[in-house]
């Protein structure tokens, strides 16, 4: 297989990616909230703010248990 071009992808300078553990979280200047996935790339959902990410977690976490 050859590669032709790069595929096209948003420039990352208005955006912070950031660990919790097995999360990455994704801070960007062009939205209010917090973008937060597993490390395989499930979505987990938006923290409404970077205070409210550990609740968002918990909740994702007690959700996938039952």
């Amino acid at each position: 297989m050859e590669v032709l071009a790069a595929a096209p992808s948003r420039a990352l300078h208005d955006m912070v990616l950031d660990r919790y553990g097995p999360y990455l979280v994704v801070f960007d200047a062009d939205i209010d909230t917090v973008l937060v996935f597993t490390e395989n790339g499930a979505w987990v959902g938006e923290a409404a703010s970077p205070d409210a990410i550990a609740d968002l977690i918990d909740a994702y976490e007690n959700d996938v248990d039952q």
